[in-house]
């Protein structure tokens, strides 16, 4: 009973997110690697355009930001945002082991970058592979801690698995990197303290 007031008042937080702010932190895929792409010497306009374009598609046309993706890579080898834009149109669509192939070495060779490590993650999640995925949305909040997406599935990824205190942790650092509103964040701090009856009437 306690477990589902615990969830009533996760989902009430996470609706109050949601009409204070729109997390925009993990929505467009090519945010992390801004400074990246600036220190590469050759790229240019027309590469950032296409990659900007491909990126967009991820939204509504998964397979066609692969396929531009591709297109991509015929002309900038082994770019990592067309390799990482390739990689998640392949778990979009469902092509789990396609994904993991194109995006476990850019965990390697992209060490530095949180998303890579979260794309890698969700692609880990589907194909069951909690324990790792877990692991890896760890090493992306260590690299940068103030992404409330990879809070939020790893929250997900440790409730599945049973591990509630872990995730209400992992829900707080959500809520924590989300909002500014004093209310919601007493809230959080009061659901993650279990102080459920305080929590809720926030």
């Amino acid at each position: 009973r306690r477990a589902g007031r615990r969830e009533r008042c996760q989902r009430r937080l996470s609706g109050g997110l949601r009409r204070k702010r729109t997390c925009r932190h993990l929505q467009d895929p090519l945010r992390p690697f801004a400074r990246s792409r600036a220190l590469l010497s050759e790229a240019t306009a027309s590469l950032d355009t296409a990659l900007s374009h491909a990126s967009h598609l991820l939204g509504s046309d998964p397979e066609l930001a692969g396929q531009q993706a591709t297109e991509i890579l015929r002309v900038a080898r082994d770019h990592p945002v067309a390799l990482m834009i390739l990689g998640i149109s392949h778990r979009l669509c469902g092509r789990l082991e396609r994904a993991i192939e194109l995006l476990a070495p850019l965990t390697r060779t992209q060490a530095g970058m949180p998303r890579v490590h979260y794309e890698y993650a969700m692609a880990l999640a589907r194909m069951g592979l909690v324990d790792e995925a877990i692991t890896t949305l760890q090493r992306a909040l260590a690299l940068n801690p103030a992404l409330p997406q990879v809070w939020l599935a790893l929250a997900d990824l440790q409730r599945a698995v049973g591990r509630q205190k872990d995730a209400d942790a992992a829900y707080a650092g959500y809520i924590r990197h989300s909002v500014n509103s004093p209310e919601l964040l007493d809230a959080a701090e009061a659901l993650n303290a279990n102080r459920l009856p305080e929590a809720e009437s926030q």
